[in-house]
């Protein structure tokens, strides 16, 4: 049971976490119904918002992507800095062929499922 001002402040706090909910879910918040409608939204704009979201999450997910590679491979350098040469080269003997993990997902809905790619490289 909150007073008038508790219940417009609980709204505005709420819409201040929307707007930064994952970076990409601003748009949702501002085309929802009541703030589209208190800022006057045309459909054109929403439509332009719903555009402009997916450009947003694709990119956000690459970078992320590109950001967690490249923090991995720094990680593997590191750690691979303490062996020798010698050591590091027994190390790729016993690794083999690199390959990669590709999850795919099933149509029906069910977990991943995971892939392997076999890469090879000419020595």
């Amino acid at each position: 049971m909150l007073l008038a001002h508790q219940l417009d402040r609980l709204r505005q706090i709420m819409l201040q976490m929307k707007l930064r909910s994952a970076g990409y879910g601003s748009a949702s918040a501002l085309s929802g119904e009541d703030v589209s409608e208190a800022l006057g939204l045309t459909e054109e704009q929403k439509e332009q918002l719903r555009k402009k979201e997916e450009e947003v999450r694709a990119d956000m997910q690459e970078k992320t992507q590109e950001f967690y590679n490249k923090l991995r491979e720094e990680s593997r350098d590191k750690l691979l800095g303490v062996l020798t040469e010698a050591q590091r080269k027994k190390l790729r003997d016993l690794m083999g062929d690199e390959y990669e993990w590709q999850p795919t997902q099933w149509r029906s809905g069910a977990a991943g499922s995971v892939q392997i790619r076999e890469i090879r490289k000419e020595d």
